[in-house]
C-alpha cells in the first residue's frame, strides 16, 4: 500500500518535476563545489545552479523513476537512487542523517503542507502540536565541518 503523500506526487503533472526550485536561493552560499539535491525531479534545480555558476558538481536523488530517468539522461553523474536506498520520515531523522555525513547544518526551513489560512488555523487549533505532521518538506543548508 502506498503512502498518501506518494499518491499525491504520482498525480502531479509532469511539469511539476521540471521546475527549478529558485526559492532555495536564500539558503545557498555564493558558490559550492558540490550540491546534492534529495528529490531532484528531472534535475531542473541542479541545472539552474550550474547555469548560474553557483556550483561545480551536481548530484541528485529522485524517488519517482520517470523523473529520475529524465534527470539521468541529462546528468550522467546524477547519482540517481531508487526509493529503496534513501527515505526520510521525520525532521529529526533527516537532520541526524545530514549531520552524520560530516557536515554542519546552518539552516533548516520548514515548508508547510498547507500555507493557506485554513492550514494556519489547523496548526493553531492543535497548539502547533501537529506542526511536524503538517509539513510538506524541509530545506536544509549545510557546510563541511
Amino acid at each position: 500500500m502506498r503512502h498518501q503523500s506518494t499518491n499525491a506526487y504520482l498525480t502531479k503533472p509532469a511539469e511539476y518535476f521540471q521546475n527549478p526550485r529558485t526559492d532555495i536561493l536564500p539558503l545557498l552560499p555564493n558558490f559550492s563545489e558540490n550540491v546534492l539535491e534529495l528529490g531532484c525531479g528531472t534535475g531542473a534545480t541542479l541545472a539552474w545552479l550550474k547555469s548560474t555558476h553557483r556550483c561545480e558538481n551536481t548530484y541528485g536523488i529522485e524517488l519517482f523513476s520517470e523523473a529520475a530517468e529524465i534527470a539521468a539522461r541529462h546528468y550522467t553523474n546524477a547519482g540517481i537512487l531508487d526509493k529503496t536506498h534513501l527515505r526520510f520520515f521525520t525532521r529529526q531523522s533527516t537532520i541526524t542523517l545530514v549531520e552524520g555525513s560530516g557536515v554542519h547544518i546552518t539552516q533548516v526551513k520548514r515548508l508547510p503542507l498547507d500555507s493557506t489560512t485554513k492550514g494556519k488555523i489547523a496548526n493553531a487549533a492543535t497548539l502547533t502540536l501537529l506542526k511536524e505532521f503538517l509539513t510538506l518538506q524541509y530545506l536544509i543548508a549545510a557546510k563541511k565541518q
